[in-house]
């Protein structure tokens, strides 16, 4: 139960709430064209339970410890360097001593959430295949377009400008030598935002000014294998 309420929390803060549905609850879950069955066997037991069985049942010779073969050494992270998932973790870790309400509240609350229905209103839903369109980082569905939706949930108008000093400060700001945003590839740019889901797009805004490897298809067997197979040109060249 801690560890689908870490997810629950992670989840949110990393703009993915989409899919803490298929993250909490059972069931048949379709990657890649493959049904895989999603089940949560211990979804009502806390960690520390889990710790105090394996304490009392004698099982901590079976847990998996770190290269220094001490499962107590724990390495202390600076917090600006710790992951959503990891600060998400030590907050229930202390909060499940005292409160352990609290944890089963956010998994129940978390497993009420349904899978967003499609907005194929909003932009082009649908690939040439027929087939939904999925993020090209991840692979998770796309609900909704998110630069409209971005737009709708964003105050682009400014506070008024009352103040001379305010007044001042707008003058100034205008006399910038900022370059022509309208230069800017629009075509481009909206076929980025139908292509990743808003969860990358979180990630990958943190990441601006950074190098991004974007994943690279996989070859199949048959692309392998074709590699190594000599032809009979090729046997003549050898033998030459």
């Amino acid at each position: 139960m801690t560890k689908l309420a870490v997810d629950v929390l992670a989840l949110t803060v990393r703009g993915r709430g989409s899919e803490i549905n298929s993250q909490l609850n059972d069931g048949i879950v379709k990657f890649c064209g493959t049904d895989i069955e999603i089940i949560h066997p211990l979804r009502d037991v806390l960690e520390t339970e889990i710790n105090s069985y394996c304490d009392q049942a004698d099982l901590n010779k079976l847990l998996q410890s770190d290269e220094s073969g001490d499962t107590q050494v724990k390495i202390k992270k600076s917090s600006k360097n710790k992951t959503i998932s990891e600060m998400s973790k030590e907050y229930f870790q202390d909060v499940e001593i005292t409160y352990p309400e609290v944890i089963s509240t956010v998994v129940k609350i978390g497993s009420k959430l349904t899978t967003p229905q499609i907005d194929e209103e909003s932009f082009n839903a649908t690939q040439n295949d027929g087939t939904f369109r999925n993020c090209v980082v991840c692979y998770q569905p796309i609900y909704v377009n998110i630069k409209n939706w971005l737009e709708q949930i964003t105050v682009l108008d400014s506070a008024p400008v009352v103040t001379e000093e305010e007044k001042e400060n707008l003058q100034n700001y205008l006399n910038l030598p900022i370059s022509n945003i309208d230069s800017i590839d629009s075509n481009n740019s909206h076929s980025v935002m139908e292509s990743v889901c808003y969860g990358c797009l979180v990630d990958l805004g943190e990441k601006s000014g950074q190098p991004f490897t974007w994943p690279i298809r996989r070859p199949t067997k048959e692309e392998i294998l074709k590699e190594f197979i000599l032809t009979d040109e090729e046997d003549e060249d050898d033998e030459e």
